[in-house]
């Protein structure tokens, strides 16, 4: 699959961008944000989706706006063109998709989706592709990438049928099983511990002896110390118990005598069972209840006195609101009776502008009319159809008038450009040389052509000639070569048969005087036969290679092929006698350049030289065409004459035609006007109006009869305004009893309408005093209410106490208080010392606090301390006796677990056997397992390595040779020429990534048989030196007749060398 076009409509930089890519290699130079990676990038998305929004950075959104994708149009195998779009919309439901929208339009039509595009792509996903056909400079320098699940299929164990790691895994366990029975030096394993187990046993058993004569000694001993030590450990629980029993009594001794303390007290505190509860407070509550309504008391008879004289003092005029609600009435009119007054100074002043237009109006109309012809003159719709009738009639006989003169001024430009133009191609035909116009018999041009190729073929021939004569002499040359070698070589093969015979001649005699010497007379008879045998045979053996070099010596002669020049003679002839016939039709048509250089060249032979006709040929090819270009040119001159008459005749009868149809437009304007000024006259208008003053004129009566309109409207509404503010002004001199001369009767409205409001306002205060002197008396009989509930409440709250007074409650109330706290406390403390001393022995602590003070307590305390460390010194003394004597008993006693001893020995080394058995068989299928390993991986290595190996090699030039994955490891191994392996991490960077480019084109051509997908690769090219970056080229060159290979690249030096190792490819500057 190929792309073949890219088209970018909004992707991060780029914006309306359309590349063609049609090309197996395509490489694209750009400078630093020209837009590379971002091209890439846009054929990820397009292919696979756009990023999430959590990556905004890869989703390259576009920087100007609009919209954000665009299309690939790709090229499939079968040469079908498939067209891929993708755009960030909203998907169904309303939701924008983070991958976006893609559309996959096939050749036949058929519009598919992801699905479909996922069934294109070979079921490729995005991780992978972009692991190993669009990646950059990141991605190459990291293996991680390629140790994907997905790809680990194609690398590790492939043809194993399980899985490498399996395998590593059985081998692990197997180890694992052996280490876990046997180690040198371990301690942990069975075998290991068992070996140590057994040889304490058999040391045990050499040390046993029979020794016995002082058990029952030692069993006395040990009986009687524990015993003593017993005795001790009882006393030490007895001390320790009487110790703790002091240290309780030291601990609540504080509590005891302040509970002593709270018991006197108590004495002196009087009890109260029926005392109420916070009697103080309730007391004090209720003496600050009764002060407050005391003072409530007075506030409210200084406010009722107050709101009496207020009242006695308050002026009421009931006069002033006799009338109130009809001048009420009159005065929310006016308002109104003011606009009524300026109303009528307005609609007085547009009266007078009113009748000042229609006189305007009426001056301005062609007759003297007065009002009565105005209103009396009907403007109907039909009038002024009429009008613009006869107005369409005059603009179309000028129109016509207008059109006929121009045409008549463009006739006449015609024709004095016609005749000009007449004239002068009159004259330049009368000059014309008329020899060549006529027809010509044969075409020179044709003659020269054949001419030419019968030329071209006798240097051909020629040529042909001359390297046959080359070749005859280089075979001649050649055979005298041979003759002198097998000359020399018989001689130098005479020379070294020669000396061959000597040397056996010699050996034929010295030895058998040698062997005859030392008494071996078979052995020297032996001798002599060999060598001697041996002489002769090469002696024959050269005269018959003579014999068969001298046969071989004789070459067969060279045949002379004379077909060739038999052909170059015909060929000379025919030429001659073509130039004959194109000089005498060049006599015919009088070439002027190549009769002179005839009669110059030729000589008195009159033949022109075939070795020189080249120049010749060139002049007459000049002359042919610019005698050809003339006589084509005077044809034109004379058809365009021709044609110039015949165009002039027909201008001529135009113009004719044109005063006949310009005669007739001025009669039918001529009657139109008659009529129109009949018209007018029937109208009463004058006859010299036209069609625009007449509509103006209808405008102008239009406008009078409106303004006539509208100033009997303003009349009669004037009349109706002056009535309402004549009776609005009777009215309120009537109900105020104004003078008849008085003219302001607005202002003494209000001033009514201020008196009215005060005389309101006062009634009002007088209603709200005397509601306030009512609530107030109410609130001072309640107040002497409550004055009273107070003091009842206060009598029996003294009663219940039995106090007499407040000072009284309040002494009573704080004995009670105190005696209620020492209760508690007296409670809390008997409580604790229940818990520390428990109920039963309270009494026989408490009379032990009574008898002993603190110190004695204390010295008490410090004794039995000291009892209790010696006792606990004698008794550790006792364990030690005790320890020792049991040691020395268990000694004598071991003579008796020595046949014990021997079972268990016997029981360690049938263990032993059956572990040895089962560490020898895991032991030896490791090792196996690790064999096969090594030999799989040196002759079963991946197809995939291999093809990266390929590649490899030839990047590096042939310094390494291999790739190599241990089997079961995700990690590879270069393999260096002199068979030298190296991990990755130990390669130089430039070295790493040319493996990791090889191992990517190694995996994409093993993916080849899913889909085959082009290869987009973002300067992974700069860190090779100028050696090993023109192998990669070549790598790619070849790699692209299989894949497309898209190459971003920012270094001229790449771009260089791609041009001069590849210069095939397609070359795009961003």
């Amino acid at each position: 699959m190929r792309i073949i076009a890219i088209q970018v409509d909004g992707f991060g930089s780029l914006r309306n961008r359309q590349l063609n890519t049609n090309s197996p290699l395509t490489v694209f130079y750009g400078a630093n944000e020209a837009g590379k990676s971002t091209l890439m990038g846009f054929v990820r998305a397009v292919l696979f989706g756009f990023p999430t929004r959590a990556s905004r950075s890869e989703r390259y959104e576009p920087l100007g706006g609009g919209a954000h994708g665009g299309a690939l149009t790709l090229l499939d195998e079968q040469g079908q063109r498939i067209r891929v779009e993708r755009y960030d919309a909203p998907a169904t439901g309303g939701k924008r998709a983070s991958a976006g929208l893609v559309k996959v339009t096939l050749a036949d039509g058929t519009i598919g989706g992801e699905e479909l595009l996922n069934t294109l792509l070979g079921g490729l996903s995005a991780d992978l592709y972009r692991s190993l056909f669009a990646f950059g400079l990141t991605e190459l320098q990291e293996l991680r990438t390629l140790q994907t699940d997905e790809l680990s299929g194609y690398l590790y164990s492939a043809g194993l049928g399980v899985s490498g790691s399996a395998i590593m895994e059985a081998e692990r366990k197997l180890t694992a099983q052996a280490d876990g029975l046997y180690r040198p030096r371990g301690r942990n394993q069975e075998m290991n511990r068992l070996l140590k187990e057994l040889e304490g046993l058999e040391l045990s058993l050499r040390r046993s002896r029979d020794g016995a004569a002082d058990y029952d000694r030692l069993q006395e001993e040990r009986r009687a110390a524990e015993a003593r030590a017993a005795a001790l450990e009882g006393q030490q629980e007895a001390l320790r118990a009487e110790l703790h029993r002091l240290g309780l009594a030291g601990k609540a001794r504080s509590g005891w005598l302040r509970l002593r303390q709270i018991g006197r007290e108590l004495e002196g505190l009087p009890a109260r069972p029926g005392f109420p509860e916070q009697a103080t407070a309730r007391l004090e509550a209720l003496e600050a209840e009764m002060e407050r309504l005391e003072a409530e008391r007075g506030k409210q008879q200084l406010r009722l006195q107050s709101l009496r004289s207020d009242l006695a003092a308050m002026p009421i005029e009931p006069e002033l609101l006799v009338n109130q609600v009809e001048l009420n009435h009159w005065l929310e009119q006016s308002s109104t009776y003011e606009e009524h007054k300026r109303q009528i100074e307005q609609l007085q002043v547009e009266i007078a502008h009113q009748r000042a237009q229609i006189d305007r109006l009426l001056a301005n109309l062609d007759v003297q009319w007065d009002e009565t012809d105005v209103t009396s003159f009907a403007v109907t719709i039909s009038l002024r159809e009429q009008v613009r009738a006869y107005k369409e009639k005059f603009r179309q006989c000028a129109e016509r008038e207008l059109r006929m003169q121009s045409e008549q001024e463009s006739l006449q430009r015609q024709v004095t450009r016609g005749k000009e133009n007449v004239a002068s191609l009159e004259a330049a035909c009368r000059g014309m040389d008329q020899r060549g116009v006529g027809t010509m018999e044969g075409d020179p041009v044709s003659l020269l052509q054949k001419l030419a190729s019968d030329y071209a073929h006798w240097q051909l021939l020629g040529t042909q000639l001359a390297h046959q004569q080359e070749r005859e002499a280089e075979q001649n040359q050649f055979q005298l070569s041979l003759e002198e070698a097998a000359k020399a070589g018989k001689a130098s093969t005479r020379k070294l048969r020669q000396r061959m015979m000597m040397v056996f001649l010699l050996l034929a005699l010295a030895l058998p005087v040698f062997f005859g010497w030392q008494g071996n007379r078979m052995a020297s008879i032996g001798a002599f036969l060999l060598f001697a045998c041996a002489a002769v045979y090469i002696w024959l053996t050269g005269r018959q290679s003579e014999g068969k070099r001298a046969s071989r010596s004789v070459i067969p002669s060279i045949t002379k092929d004379n077909r060739v020049e038999q052909e170059l003679q015909q060929l000379e002839r025919r030429i001659q006698e073509q130039i004959r016939q194109f000089q005498m039709q060049m006599q015919q048509l009088s070439y002027q350049e190549a009769a002179p250089t005839k009669e110059r060249d030729g000589g008195s032979s009159g033949q022109l030289s075939i070795q020189t006709l080249q120049p010749y040929l060139d002049v007459w090819f000049r002359e042919a065409e610019r005698s050809k270009q003339q006589i084509s040119e005077q044809q034109r001159k004379l058809e365009k004459f021709r044609d110039a008459r015949e165009a002039l005749d027909v201008l001529q009868q135009q113009v004719e035609q044109q005063y006949i149809a310009a005669e007739a437009v001025e009669a039918d304007r001529l009657q139109v006007q008659s009529v129109w000024g009949e018209w007018l006259q029937e109208l009463g208008l004058g006859t010299h109006l036209s069609t625009d003053a007449l509509m103006e004129t209808i405008q102008v009566i239009e406008q009078a009869q409106e303004g006539l309109r509208q100033l009997y409207k303003l009349a009669s509404k004037l009349d109706v305004l002056v009535g309402n503010v004549t009776d609005f002004e009777q009215t309120i001199s009537v109900l105020l009893g104004l003078a008849p001369t008085y003219s302001d009767h607005l202002f003494a409205l209000k001033r009514w309408k201020e008196a009215e409001q005060r005389q309101v306002r006062q009634l009002a205060e007088q209603k709200q005093i005397e509601q306030l002197l009512n609530e107030a008396e109410e609130a001072l009989l309640l107040l002497n209410q409550h004055l009273s509930r107070i003091q009842g409440r206060m009598e029996q709250l003294l009663e219940e106490a039995s106090a007499l007074d407040g000072e009284q409650l309040r002494k009573m109330e704080r004995e009670h208080v105190a005696r209620k706290k020492l209760t508690d406390e007296e409670v809390v403390l008997e409580a604790s010392l229940e818990s520390l001393l428990s109920r039963s022995m309270l009494a026989s602590y408490m009379e032990l606090m009574e008898s002993h003070g603190e110190e004695d307590l204390a010295l008490q305390a410090a004794n039995l301390q000291l009892k209790l460390s010696d006792t606990v010194a004698q008794t550790n003394e006792l364990r030690e006796v005790v320890g020792k004597l049991t040691g020395q008993i268990e000694k004598l006693e071991q003579g008796s677990e020595a046949a014990n001893q021997r079972l268990q020995v016997e029981s360690i080394r049938s263990t032993l056997t059956e572990q040895v058995n089962q560490y020898a068989v895991a032991s030896f299928a490791a090792l196996l397992m690790k064999k096969a390993r090594d030999v799989y991986e040196k002759e079963r290595q991946p197809g995939v390595l291999l093809r990266a190996s390929d590649y490899f090699e030839r990047m590096t030039n042939g310094a390494f040779v291999a790739v190599k994955a241990p089997f079961g490891e995700q990690r590879l191994l270069a393999v260096r020429a002199n068979g030298q392996t190296v991990d990755t991490q130990q390669l130089s960077r430039g070295t790493a990534e040319q493996l990791y480019l090889a191992m990517r084109f190694a995996l994409v051509e093993e993916y080849a048989g899913k889909a085959i997908l082009p290869l987009v690769l973002d300067d992974i090219l700069v860190n090779f030196d100028e050696e090993r970056m023109e192998s990669c080229l070549r790598v790619l060159a070849e790699l692209s007749t299989r894949h497309q290979v898209l190459l971003f690249t920012c270094h001229g030096h790449v771009r260089d060398a791609a041009a001069r190792v590849v210069p095939e490819h397609l070359f795009m500057q961003l």
